[in-house]
C-alpha cells in the first residue's frame, strides 16, 4: 500500500481509516517509541 502522506503517517492514517487493527497498533507502538525516547533522553541528560 502508498500512500502521498509520508511512510508512518499514511500507514497509521490508512490503517485506522480502513478500520484495520494493524493500524491501530502501529499508533500505539509509535506512540510507546516516542514516550521512551524521550523518558530515555530525559534521563541521560540528552534532553532537558
Amino acid at each position: 500500500m502508498q500512500s502521498g502522506l509520508g511512510c508512518s503517517v499514511g500507514t497509521l492514517l490508512s490503517g485506522i481509516m480502513a478500520g484495520a487493527v494493524s493500524g491501530w497498533v502501529f499508533g500505539a507502538t509509535m506512540f510507546a517509541g516516542a514516550a521512551a525516547t524521550l523518558w530515555l533522553g530525559r534521563r541521560t541528560g540528552l534532553l532537558s
